[in-house]
């Protein structure tokens, strides 16, 4: 039985081994600020190992499978980030201004410019989200995304039921092969549709909501995040948008430190079935 007295490997009681500086609520601008941090990670490593290899096929498996859950890419990003022996830091008390402020070391490091406009993407991530559904499955960029089971109506997760979606399939070079859509609608009728991904974002220009001037320099002036390709299925609706992480002059919302971006979702095309 432990007691008081017992002491751990780090020579502390378990009893003193208490979180501190946690989030008693999810933060969704702290966890934009996260994937921004992540991106600048991989923009370094990027720049010293060179590009990861693409995958030589995309051939659909014979067996289905569900592709990674956005929690293990999250989790398996940040083990990335903390591995990397880069520190990135969140804006600190400092920063509590209407601008952001951006270390001059920084600056310099990343080669922060401009940015180049219109912003362009060579790459994505996709991400398949399904509701008022008795099944769903798509098949896009070589991973199957699967919802086996009835889902719930949208109007559970409230009128901004898209903003919590995070993950997803990431580092998809444009553009491959249309997306192929299975699903059953809540009367049971079933579906089929191929959505041609690269005909709906062909130019390359990422979706966003922020004017030219309110846009920070970035990394060469270009993008340094992916844009994220969402797809919704809603019973007999399939909507596709876009959901860009731009990096903003200014505090979005004054005073909060993790609010110097946008990254909402943008309606791209709607088909009815």
């Amino acid at each position: 039985m432990s007691t008081e007295d017992d002491f751990g490997e780090e020579g502390a009681r378990p009893s003193s081994l208490i979180p501190v500086h946690k989030l008693a609520t999810r933060d969704p601008l702290h966890d934009m600020q996260l994937l921004h941090d992540v991106a600048i990670i991989n923009e370094r490593v990027r720049r010293e190992l060179g590009p990861p290899p693409r995958s030589a096929s995309q051939q659909k498996p014979g067996k289905e499978r569900e592709d990674m859950k956005p929690r293990e890419l999250a989790i398996a990003a940040l083990i990335a980030a903390s591995s990397s022996g880069v520190t990135v830091c969140a804006a600190s008390a400092q920063t509590l201004s209407e601008e952001r402020y951006i270390d001059p070391a920084v600056r310099a490091e990343l080669n922060l410019q401009p940015p180049k406009w219109p912003l362009k993407f060579k790459d994505h991530s996709f991400r398949v989200v399904c509701y008022s559904t008795q099944m769903c499955k798509v098949w896009y960029a070589g991973a199957w995304s699967i919802r086996d089971k009835p889902t719930p109506p949208s109007a559970k997760y409230g009128p901004k039921y898209l903003d919590h979606l995070l993950g997803g399939h990431v580092g998809i070079a444009n553009f491959p092969e249309p997306a192929e859509v299975t699903w059953r609608s809540m009367d049971g009728t079933a579906h089929q549709a191929h959505i041609d991904i690269g005909s709906i974002f062909r130019d390359e220009v990422a979706i966003h909501n922020v004017a030219r001037d309110e846009v920070a320099d970035l990394v060469d002036g270009e993008l340094s995040g992916d844009p994220q390709i969402l797809l919704e299925i809603n019973d007999r609706t399939i909507r596709v948008y876009m959901r860009t992480y731009v990096p903003t002059k200014h505090f979005q919302i004054p005073g909060n430190p993790y609010s110097a971006s946008r990254y909402e979702p943008i309606l791209a095309r709607t088909y009815h079935y």
